[in-house]
């Protein structure tokens, strides 16, 4: 009777710790005092959207997540890093497709659109590792500005809009082009 009182504490125990991992994709929200959770593939992308327009902190487990849309609020997004860890055995956050940061059109009093009207400023990556390009770009010459990109791998960081202060530091991509001047820090 005892050998089966604990075998089945032993199974209860071993159940409860294989459920508590999760293979599962997760991208937390973080503004102000709420925390939100979403899961799946498309929690990067509806994260974002859900975000706010200043200071939303997105924080990635690992596994692939889809980037999402044009980037334009200033957010920072961490991920749990561009490499797979072989001493915890963690896999890096992948991001699939690529990050691109572009102004929003807005509209004045009259109606009529301002392109790229809103300007992106202040956006953190860390920790990402990137599919494709990493894009700071417009059509319409509007800045962004404050951004770093830290501890991420991207196949390129192309930076065709004009920028000021954008750090890119511990970062490793195939080439990193732009026409705006740029500081890197290892």
């Amino acid at each position: 009777m005892r050998k089966i009182f604990f075998s089945l504490v032993a199974a209860g125990i071993a159940l409860t710790a294989s459920a508590q991992q999760t293979d599962k994709q997760m991208a937390t929200l973080q503004s102000g005092d709420r925390t939100t959770v979403y899961y799946g593939v498309d929690a990067l992308k509806q994260t974002y959207l859900a975000a706010p327009d200043t200071l939303g902190v997105i924080t990635l487990s690992a596994g692939d997540f889809y980037a999402p849309d044009d980037i334009s609020k200033s957010v920072a997004i961490y991920g749990v890093g561009f490499e797979r860890d072989e001493t915890t055995g963690t896999n890096p956050t992948r991001v699939m497709g690529s990050i691109v940061l572009k102004p929003e059109d807005t509209e004045d009093e009259d109606g009529q659109t301002i392109y790229g009207g809103k300007h992106v400023n202040g956006v953190h990556l860390e920790g990402l590792y990137v599919d494709d390009y990493i894009i700071l770009g417009n059509d319409d010459n509007v800045p962004i500005c404050n951004m770093t990109i830290a501890k991420c791998h991207a196949q390129n960081i192309d930076i065709s809009a004009p920028a000021v202060d954008i750090v890119i530091r511990q970062s490793h991509s195939g080439l990193i082009s732009g026409k705006s001047a740029m500081r890197m820090q290892n």
